[in-house]
């Protein structure tokens, strides 16, 4: 499957098809009056070994590039106006997920300099310097069998190379039974980099341009959680003290099925999340409260790029189910 995700990605970034998918008319006829929520997630010269592998960096200047490729083609919208009524031109919204460091020294900068409105879901957790549960569970399932073997112990193909989404609170006190926690926290943290401080948050929302929204108060997967524990995470990740917070929910992980469903959605819904996001860009319909993103990564180097990958993406859910 990986090897033939990269001959489509190379075949579509050949120059034939970058002038077939890339061309400005075609994305203006296929995006007249659609929204599209980009999603990115950390902005630095040097990320951690984290963001690095698992290709969720974006140097600076490619990311200042970047927010100028959107914003020619699209209208920028502030995230309080996403249930506007739009005109026939495409609309734009710029989201961020967990909290890093990048995020807070070098996004906002060039966010504030452009004067371009976005919106950080947060995990607290992090924030306020506990573990974070993505960097901690990714990092033991690189470098620990033993703890792979505790989550999927019957070696279930379901499970192989995902282990990290199925990993709960049991498995980790299981794994911590037989090693040092305080040594393997050290680690981990160093492998998954700094977080943005109460005092970036505080700053931040001194800003009428950015909004703090909901990521769960950490990154779990909302659905192996159950009804009680995804309510408590939410709620304790609710930043009322901010006065930029909304009540947005963004999915940890956000792939479909495996990291969320309808029953989840109706969970949150119920609870107060004004509007939910996923991770995976399924369609771009804006008929319900629930919205699916775009994830940019270091490989959009121009706006030709940009719109090809656009286009094709559009025009494959089109052929495919877009629920």
């Amino acid at each position: 499957m990986e090897c033939l995700k990269k001959l489509i990605k190379s075949i579509l970034l050949s120059s034939i098809l970058l002038k077939v998918f890339g061309s400005k008319k075609l994305f203006k006829f296929l995006y007249k009056n659609k929204l599209v929520i980009f999603l990115f997630h950390e902005i630095s010269e040097n990320p951690s070994k984290f963001y690095k592998e698992n290709n969720l960096n974006i140097k600076p200047d490619l990311f200042d590039k970047q927010i100028d490729f959107i914003s020619e083609n699209f209208k920028i919208i502030h995230p309080k106006n996403i249930y506007q009524k739009r005109n026939s031109e495409p609309h734009a919204l710029i989201t961020f997920d967990d909290g890093s460091k990048g995020v807070f020294t070098n996004a906002l900068k060039i966010l504030e300099r452009k004067k371009c409105p976005s919106i950080f879901f947060i995990n607290y957790a992090p924030i306020k310097n506990e573990i974070f549960w993505s960097g901690l569970i990714i990092y033991l399932c690189n470098n620990y069998d033993d703890f792979k073997k505790i989550i999927n112990p019957n070696n279930e193909k379901h499970f192989l190379g995902k282990e990290f989404l199925y990993a709960t609170s049991e498995h980790i006190k299981k794994f911590f039974e037989s090693y040092e926690k305080e040594k393997i926290f050290k680690s981990a943290k160093k492998y998954y980099g700094e977080f943005g401080s109460i005092d970036d948050l505080e700053k931040t929302s001194e800003s009428n341009l950015f909004c703090i929204g909901n990521h769960l108060y950490n990154h779990y997967n909302a659905a192996i959680l159950d009804e009680d524990t995804l309510i408590y995470n939410y709620m304790k990740n609710k930043l009322n003290y901010l006065k930029n917070y909304y009540d947005y929910f963004s999915y940890p992980y956000g792939q479909k099925d495996t990291c969320y469903n309808d029953k989840t959605n109706e969970i949150l819904l119920e609870i107060g999340a004004e509007a939910i996001f996923t991770a995976n860009p399924l369609n771009f319909n804006d008929n319900s409260k629930v919205f699916h993103r775009f994830s940019l990564d270091k490989s959009f180097t121009s706006d030709r790029i940009l719109l090809a990958k656009l286009n094709y993406r559009l025009i494959r859910n089109f052929f495919t189910s877009t629920s």
